[in-house]
């Protein structure tokens, strides 16, 4: 429609001058849609081919002439229908996602915007959508969805109108998409080595879904394994993968990932596979603080197996027991890993094992070691002492080792004491190095003649010395054995061989008889007995031209001397072989 708006002056002197103003500001005809005429100075009019909703405002008609100015302003209300501002249009969201739908409208009166949503599949039905905490529309005329749902989708009527023609509106759908997604985030299953372990993974979202495994990380591959294998089927609302692993032991302790995905998304969940067995070996078996009695060991956790170490046994033996033998043993808690053994031999080689458990039973025994402990000084006597007189002046002590469970280390030497036997005297000791035989000996010289003394003997070794065996009495003799003759070779023949001895003249008084000896080159010596009185002694009957060896020994009543020297001698002629 057009709009034509006239101004005139009734009154006012020469020259007028007319102008129009639109919203306070000078209206700028532009030709087409505005124009301004004048018919004559004192009337102008406004001409507006086409009005629209831009024409609309407060237009005024300002006059002047050089004595004044006067001016009248007029409102054009410009009723304009409803037209699409930002129009709606198709929207796809994911589930969770805040989702705005633009429906902006203008005209005059400003229009009202309401939404409805179709109850059907198709667009038809539709209901009025009520603004709520999920679901409102904006002061703009937008609707808001807070974290869409699946249900959300559907199709949408933004309608504006404001009384001036019949409105407009528009339908438009909403498609919310379902991403691939699970229930749980994190599961936890505990087997026994050897059971079988079944690992269900179960995605919901929208077809098509697909599924991948991980082991710690690692993409799993189920012909890496044999023991694993994969299995998948589906529903109506999900893909489900099954993971199997038989004959499960350590190495499938893990965290296992399921990842599931599809076009609009993907989740992840998590099952955390714990694989219980009795534990492992204690290792790093080691020994502290040795003594002759007792010694710290110490060791290192072993593989717990999953499952609470809640003991150690802490076995102990020496190296020629066995294992089934009443061996020592000592049980500590789980969370112990250090004991001290005691009541042990000094100078013994223990073996030393550990073995753990938890409560799936015990593990395999650590590595075994050997230890020896510390010397202590000897526990026992030596052993069959005995003691004889050897002159007026002299004893031999013989004895044996203390038992070997009674040495207790090295044996170093021995003391052997002796004093006047029924004195208070302290004891005189001879030192004995070990000679480390069977038997040992010490010949105590310097005593008094016809005495009584008490002896005794102790050993000892690197750590001190042991208790002494019980005392032996024996006396020195009155006299002593006469000492050894002096012999030689007085004459031979081809058949005899005659031997001539003396004697120092200050014991011939107490000699009672002499032994004299003889031997063939490799044979056994041969003993014959003559008096007192006789200081030669031939051998007849001998072999001519042959070696022979001899020696004497005197005796008294004390006893026999030492033997005389070995000599040699050789009867006359030349040897003669019968054949």
């Amino acid at each position: 429609m057009r709009a034509i708006v006239t101004c005139s002056v009734l009154e006012g002197d020469s020259p007028v001058r007319i102008r129009w103003l639109r919203d306070g500001a000078p209206l700028a005809p532009d030709g087409t849609d505005i124009k301004v005429e004048s018919s004559n100075e004192f009337s102008s009019t406004l001409f507006i081919k086409q009005v629209s909703y831009k024409h609309r405002g407060e237009y005024t008609c300002v006059a002047s002439n050089s004595a004044s100015s006067a001016n009248y302003s007029s409102t054009m209300v410009v009723n304009v229908p409803p037209r699409w501002k930002v129009a709606p249009k198709e929207k796809a969201a994911v589930v969770g996602e805040n989702v705005v739908i633009d429906c902006q409208a203008e005209g005059f009166p400003p229009p009202r915007i309401w939404w409805e949503k179709s109850s059907a599949s198709r667009p038809s039905e539709y209901r009025v959508i009520i603004s709520n905490s999920h679901i409102h529309a904006l002061e703009n005329g937008s609707l808001m969805v807070r974290e869409a749902e699946r249900n959300d989708s559907g199709f949408y009527l933004c309608q504006a109108s404001n009384g001036v023609g019949s409105g407009i509106s528009k339908v438009i759908e909403l498609r919310v998409h379902v991403p691939a997604r699970f229930r749980n985030a994190f599961n936890s299953k505990t087997l026994q080595k050897g059971n079988t372990a079944h690992i269900k993974c179960e995605v919901y979202g929208e077809k098509p879904l697909t599924v991948t495994w991980s082991k710690n990380g690692q993409p799993l591959a189920s012909k890496h394994d044999q023991r694993y294998d994969i299995k998948i089927s589906e529903t109506e609302e999900s893909l489900v993968s099954q993971l199997e692993i038989q004959a499960v032991d350590r190495r499938d302790s893990a965290l296992f990932a399921c990842l599931g995905s599809n076009k609009h998304g993907q989740d992840e969940t998590r099952t955390q596979l714990i694989i219980q067995e009795p534990p492992g070996a204690p290792f790093n078996v080691r020994t502290s603080d040795v003594t002759s009695r007792s010694m710290v060991v110490t060791w290192d956790q072993p593989y717990t197996g999953n499952s609470h170490i809640s003991a150690y046994r802490v076995q102990c033996k020496t190296s020629g027991m066995k294992w089934d033998d009443d061996i020592q043993e000592n049980k500590v808690q789980g969370t112990v890993t250090t004991l001290t053994l005691r009541d042990l031999r000094p100078t013994a080689a223990y073996i030393i094992r550990i073995q753990a458990e938890n409560g799936l039973g015990a593990g395999d025994y650590s590595q075994e070691i050997q230890v020896t402990t510390d010397e202590e000084a000897p526990e026992g006597p030596p052993v069959n002492v005995q003691a004889t007189p050897v002159s007026s002046t002299s004893l031999k002590v013989t004895w044996q080792p203390p038992k070997k469970e009674h040495q207790n280390g090295l044996l170093k030497g021995y003391y052997v004491g002796y004093k006047k036997h029924g004195t208070t005297d302290t004891y005189i000791y001879k030192t004995v190095d070990t000679t480390g035989s069977v038997k040992e000996e010490a010949l105590l010289t310097s005593l008094q003649r016809s005495t009584k003394y008490a002896v005794l003997v102790q050993a000892f070794n690197e750590k001190g010395t042991g208790p002494p065996c019980e005392e032996i009495h024996l006396e020195t003799f009155e006299n002593d054995p006469p000492p050894p003759p002096s012999l030689n070779v007085f004459s031979t023949s081809s058949s005899s061989i005659q031997l001539q001895w003396s004697q120092n003249p200050s014991d011939e008084q107490s000699i009672i008889g002499y032994y004299v000896y003889v031997k063939v080159q490799r044979g056994t010596w041969e003993e014959h007995q003559v008096s007192a009185h006789q200081t030669t002694h031939t051998f007849q009957g001998l072999l001519c031209g042959t070696s022979y060896q001899f020696y004497v020994a005197s005796y008294n009543k004390m006893g026999k001397s030492d033997p005389s020297e070995v000599i040699s001698a050789k009867t006359q002629g030349a040897c003669k072989f019968i054949l």
